[in-house]
């Protein structure tokens, strides 16, 4: 009777070991989502760049569940402007520790050139679960800088989470990115797009009527 008792006191304390590593991870990647500080409008500051909005196409809570199956799609729209200025985006794994130089690795970074209101959509290829989403506009600030020297700085970024899991709650956003990409090198309704992503407060007269929809 002792031996059937003790291979289940071992059964246990493994399983309880086991779940003892695996549960802290798990409450770790919720509490480290349910706490994200996102926004999926970025810019609205003082000056003609950092002011100019870039917005994600994403839930408001700015984080979004992509598809599990296919190659991610998602997108951004620019603000107009008179003077155009490059963007940055960077794509970096969810995690509370500091980042280690393996972990760069992962890092994707990409620089898109200075362009009007516009649709952006893009499919990224990343490698983790959970992935940090950051657009902003570089912007020159020659009031900071001598005759030859240029000061960049970065507009406030939209920053969204992605994250690779099922979530109906997401389906009509993943739907209206695949019809996007339909349109690419085509003109869309501002109005429309502003609606079907729940925008539409922010939709004031300086926008065009049509926005064009690019495809990189």
């Amino acid at each position: 009777m002792f031996f059937p008792r003790y291979l289940n006191s071992i059964f246990l304390i493994v399983l309880f070991q086991a779940f003892g590593f695996t549960l802290p991870q798990v409450v770790q990647a919720q509490s480290l989502r349910s706490t994200f500080p996102g926004r999926r409008v970025g810019g609205g500051t003082r000056g003609e760049c950092t002011s100019r909005s870039i917005i994600h196409l994403v839930p408001e809570s700015s984080q979004y569940s992509l598809p599990l199956d296919g190659q991610p799609l998602i997108g951004f729209i620019q603000g107009p402007t008179d003077a155009p200025s490059p963007i940055e985006v960077t794509f970096r794994p969810l995690t509370n520790q500091p980042i280690q130089a393996e972990a760069q690795k992962l890092f994707v970074s990409l620089s898109l050139d200075p362009s009007a209101a516009s649709i952006v959509l893009l499919e990224p290829k990343l490698t983790s679960p959970s992935v940090i989403w950051e657009s902003a506009f570089k912007c020159v600030d020659t009031s900071l800088s001598s005759e030859f020297d240029f000061v960049t700085i970065g507009s406030p970024p939209a920053i969204s989470l992605l994250t690779r899991k099922s979530d109906n709650k997401n389906t009509e956003i993943s739907r209206t990115l695949d019809e996007l990409k339909l349109l690419c090198g085509s003109n869309v309704l501002t109005e429309n797009v502003f609606e079907s992503f729940g925008l539409i407060d922010l939709l004031t007269p300086d926008w065009p009527s049509v926005l064009p929809v690019r495809c990189l």
